[in-house]
C-alpha cells in the first residue's frame, strides 16, 4: 500500500500554536457535544512550532475525531507545550481506550490485517504524516479509561527562516 501523503509537499513555516488548536475547538465542539462530551484545550499564547500547519492540523483533527467517536459522556482534552527542544502536542480521552494490539499498530509495530478496527487507515494516515513532519508518536491507553496519543516534533524556529 502506498501512502495517501506521497502526493503533496511538506511546507514548512514558524506559526502559534494556540490559534490552530482553538480552529480544530471550533471544528468539532458542536460534534463533541453531540455526543454529550466535552472537548478543551490549552497552549500558552507565545508557543510557535515551525511545521505545516496543514498537515498539523490534518494530523491533530483526525485524532480528536477519532477521541470523539470512541467517548461517550467523556471528554477531550488537547494540549501543546514545549519541553527543551520539543513541542509536544497531545490529544487525551475518557474513552474505552485501545487494546495493546490496536495500540501497536496504531504505531506501525503491528501488521494492521490483524486489527480488527475501521480507523486503521485514520491511524496509519497520521502516523506517516507525523513522520512527514520529522515528528514521532507515542500512545499511552488502558482499555475502558482512555488514550492518550502524543506528537512531539522538533521546537526548530531559533535556526528556521522565518516567513
Amino acid at each position: 500500500m502506498t501512502s495517501q501523503t506521497d502526493n503533496f509537499n511538506i511546507s514548512k513555516r514558524l506559526f502559534p500554536l494556540k490559534p490552530l488548536l482553538q480552529e480544530i475547538y471550533d471544528f468539532f465542539l458542536e460534534q463533541v457535544q453531540q455526543k454529550g462530551n466535552t472537548v478543551s484545550y490549552e497552549a500558552d499564547e507565545d508557543l510557535l512550532i515551525y511545521s505545516d500547519p496543514h498537515v498539523l492540523i490534518t494530523i491533530i483533527r483526525n485524532l480528536v475525531d477519532n477521541a470523539n467517536k470512541y467517548t461517550s459522556q467523556g471528554t477531550i482534552h488537547i494540549a501543546a507545550r514545549q519541553e527543551d527542544s520539543q513541542i509536544i502536542i497531545s490529544v487525551s480521552d475518557t474513552g474505552k481506550g485501545m487494546s495493546p494490539q490496536q495500540a501497536a499498530a496504531f504505531l506501525g509495530n503491528e501488521n494492521i490485517d490483524n486489527v480488527k478496527s475501521g480507523s486503521q487507515l485514520g491511524h496509519k494516515f497520521v502516523y506517516d504524516l507525523t513522520q512527514r513532519l520529522d515528528g514521532t508518536l507515542s500512545v499511552e491507553s488502558v482499555e475502558q479509561k482512555g488514550t492518550r496519543i502524543e506528537l512531539r516534533f522538533p521546537a526548530g524556529g531559533e535556526n528556521e527562516p522565518a516567513e
